[in-house]
């Protein structure tokens, strides 16, 4: 019998908090966190290189990131680890929020068996409050209240559908003042050398990890205009729908879903999110 050769394996995850990304915390303009590097296998594990995912030629981060590593290869027994450093100094970054990936070269092989690959965590800083880190997803599932409530309102068999009107205005009068505070805060200088892409207001995560599907959404110049543009023309919609005599309900239900729809096609930014929203816009329409 010929013994099994040794071999380390590479495992990274965050020092403090559940698996996943790393959150980089702090006061004010600097933000830090910490990744552990683990060798859960049976040989030694020598880390080369790690390095943030970005280029001059390819901005994926803001400026201002750096890794603390040691700076030379480390060799990691089996069943040991070592801590990775991250800062976010971003005094000098025009971005308010900071997606992206620290890169781990070892000598690991991958899972399917072949060659050593570079492995990758995620890292994830913002800047600001509730408003701006969620506003896209508020100006985006906002009018779905507006469906949950007319749905309430027919269980309940009421009647005043006068009112129906004036909680649909009010709900898209909500938004449209909301897109005109993201408008205003909208930087339209920041561009892809920046870091994120060039874009704004950026959220984040994993939906259906199967599939790589990931609720991600943000905003560039164009989507920033579509954005508001939208919220005006739903405002002004309700009020064009006022002399609807017949089957209110209904209508702005279908109405109020169909702005969800519509909003959540201009901030997607993955595949599966976008057309997961082309088709809720598709029905109500």
């Amino acid at each position: 019998n010929v013994p099994a050769p040794t071999q380390g394996e590479i495992r990274l995850r965050p020092v403090d908090g559940p698996a996943g990304a790393v959150e980089l915390r702090g006061d004010g303009d600097a933000f830090k966190g910490a990744f552990r590097t683990e060798n859960p296998g049976t040989g030694p594990l020598t880390v080369s290189r790690v390095v943030a995912r970005t280029a001059p030629h390819d901005p994926r981060l803001p400026v201002g990131v750096s890794v603390n590593w040691g700076g030379q290869p480390v060799t990691i027994a089996p069943g040991e680890s070592h801590d990775v450093e991250v800062t976010w100094n971003a005094e000098n970054s025009r971005a308010q929020e900071l997606y992206g990936h620290i890169l781990v070269e070892a000598d690991a092989p991958a899972l399917d068996g072949g060659p050593a690959r570079p492995h990758a965590i995620g890292i994830h800083a913002e800047r600001g409050g509730f408003l701006s880190q969620h506003i896209l997803s508020i100006l985006t599932f906002f009018p779905l209240l507006g469906v949950i409530a007319i749905f309430i309102a027919h269980l309940v068999g009421y009647k005043k559908d006068e009112n129906i009107r004036w909680m649909t205005l009010g709900i898209m009068g909500i938004n449209l003042a909301l897109a005109i505070w993201l408008y205003i805060q909208f930087d339209p200088s920041f561009l892809k050398p920046d870091g994120n892409e060039g874009f704004q207001f950026i959220e984040h995560g994993v939906w259906i990890r199967s599939l790589h599907a990931e609720y991600f959404i943000g905003v560039d110049g164009i989507s920033i205009t579509m954005v508001l543009l939208t919220t005006l023309i739903f405002f002004v919609g309700v009020i064009a729908s006022w002399s609807i005599g017949k089957q209110l309900k209904g209508y702005f239900a279908m109405y109020c879903l169909l702005a969800v729809g519509v909003m959540g096609t201009f901030v997607s930014l993955d595949l599966i999110l976008f057309f997961v929203f082309w088709e809720i816009m598709l029905l109500p329409m």
